[in-house]
């Protein structure tokens, strides 16, 4: 939406991870999720909900978006999660999603969208984190990297098709593990500006789209109704740091003088990102290893009765 307030949010505690422990770990590439045939995840009768702590990293906007949602019966719009963007512990990514699991969301993303190599140190708790959230009534669908170079990405990419879970793609090379008319979600890191894009998406089994977060309302408006015309969801980017860039280059490892081959996952001491400052001290954007995000929070808080006019389907946080 056009001029979106901002709030800044804050960051979470890391974990001071040896590097020769970490290259143990990841030796061998990472590892993969498992194809049909070779075990899939566990069925939804073995999922049990959890109370999860009320996770204090969303500030007061996040709250009272959360709640206008929530306390609106009327309102169309519902709220989706987007996938965890930092290197965080698998033990607070499973705190997190157990959180998650009893809040007002309709639904979830979750996987690994910017650097393959961080999957291995959580990719145990994904299984886990999908049948609680399931068991709590919610959507869950599996995400892309927004950037997929690596043989074994590709590999990776393949086998979410055979979990039994919807996909989202944050790169536009995943269709090519996709059969055709498949169906599929779309993550805001791939540009949809036009209808003319919505529409081919769509023909290709696009089912929901995340809009990107530059767009304004008007544009928004024109795709979200495209969107009804071509029976696809329309989500618009509703609260958080904003996705602006993703590169082939590590920032974190560059930072420290390390190569991306051996960057030890030093982004893992920046859990919510490590600020940029413009040459006179002002914040300015956010690092997170090889993705680029806004430093403020950016939220549509405000803008809720205009987004529902609109014809947006969906907030995602």
């Amino acid at each position: 939406a056009s001029e979106p307030g901002v709030a800044e949010g804050g960051g979470g505690g890391g974990e001071d991870r040896g590097a020769a422990t970490l290259a143990r770990l990841c030796r061998g590439g990472g590892a993969r999720l498992p194809r049909r045939g070779r075990g899939r995840w566990p069925g939804r009768a073995d999922a049990r909900g959890a109370a999860g702590q009320a996770d204090r990293r969303a500030g007061r906007h996040h709250r009272r978006l959360c709640q206008d949602m929530a306390l609106k019966p009327e309102n169309i719009m519902d709220l989706t999660i987007g996938p965890i963007a930092f290197f965080w512990t698998a033990g607070q990514v499973a705190e997190f999603y157990r959180a998650v699991a009893q809040g007002p969301a309709s639904r979830v993303v979750i996987g690994e969208w910017v650097c393959s190599k961080r999957l291995p140190f959580w990719q145990p708790e994904i299984p886990t984190a999908a049948n609680c959230l399931l068991a709590a009534g919610k959507e869950v669908a599996l995400s892309t990297l927004a950037l997929i170079t690596l043989k074994r990405e590709r590999r990776q990419t393949e086998d979410l098709l055979d979990t039994g879970l919807p996909v989202e793609i944050a790169d536009l090379s995943a269709l090519h593990h996709l059969p055709e008319g498949a169906p599929f979600w779309v993550g805001p890191t791939v540009n949809v500006y036009n209808e003319g894009t919505l529409d081919w998406l769509a023909r290709r089994g696009a089912t929901r789209i995340c809009l990107p977060p530059e767009l304004p309302l008007a544009s928004v408006a024109k795709l979200a109704a495209a969107g009804r015309a071509a029976g696809v969801a329309v989500e618009v980017w509703g609260h958080g740091r904003a996705p602006l860039a993703i590169s082939g280059r590590c920032y974190h490892a560059r930072l420290h003088a390390r190569a991306k081959d051996s960057c030890q996952f030093v982004c893992a001491e920046d859990p919510d990102g490590r600020t940029v400052e413009t040459l006179d001290g002002r914040r300015f954007l956010t690092v997170n290893g090889v993705q680029t995000l806004g430093h403020a929070h950016t939220t549509v808080a405000g803008q809720i009765a205009a987004l529902e006019a609109a014809g947006v389907s969906s907030i995602r946080l």
